[in-house]
């Protein structure tokens, strides 16, 4: 079942440091990360970021939370 949704906020020099990350991530998995947390920033459910990005659920769950956790 679906756990609650995670919020990420991005300041505008995240923002830009993760898309610049993502156009030169060679690592799909780190490429899914990006695209997670930024389409999160954006208000995408992450219900919607799995179906877009074609990966599970707790996937995406797992990306969010290891973004946050770095970030602490």
């Amino acid at each position: 079942m679906y756990k609650e949704e995670i919020k990420i906020e991005l300041t505008i020099k995240e923002k830009q440091e993760l898309e610049f990350q993502h156009s030169k991530e060679r690592d799909r998995r780190v490429a899914d990360r990006i695209k997670a947390v930024l389409l999160n920033a954006e208000g995408w459910t992450q219900k919607q970021i799995a179906q877009a990005l074609r990966i599970r659920y707790e996937t995406v769950q797992n990306h969010l939370n290891d973004y946050k956790n770095s970030k602490s």
